[in-house]
C-alpha cells in the first residue's frame, strides 16, 4: 500500500468518488502553497504510479528464463601440484 505525505504547505480541499460499476475512481484536490512541496508531492506520486505500472519480479525473471542445455557437468578444475613421492 502506498501512502502521500501532506506537510504543512499542503491542504487537503476536497475529495470524492465515482462508481461506475466494479470500478471505482476517487478524487483528490490538495491545495499547495509551496513550490518546493508541490515538487515533492508530485515526485512522490510518480514513484506510486511507476512502482504500480511495473511488472512483479517472479514474472520479469520467469519470461526472461533461458531452456536448460542437456550438456554434462564440467569437470572439477582441481590444481596440480606436480609429481608427489
Amino acid at each position: 500500500m502506498s501512502s502521500i505525505y501532506l506537510d504543512g504547505n499542503c491542504r487537503l480541499s476536497s475529495y470524492g468518488a465515482k462508481i461506475t460499476g466494479a470500478k471505482a475512481v476517487v478524487t483528490i484536490h490538495i491545495h499547495v502553497n509551496d513550490h518546493a512541496a508541490l515538487g515533492f508531492l508530485l515526485r512522490e506520486l510518480e514513484e506510486i504510479r511507476a512502482a504500480q505500472m511495473a511488472p512483479p519480479a517472479s514474472a520479469k525473471r520467469s519470461a526472461k528464463a533461458k531452456p536448460m542445455l542437456a550438456l554434462p557437468k564440467p569437470p572439477l578444475q582441481l590444481p596440480f601440484l606436480g609429481d608427489v613421492e
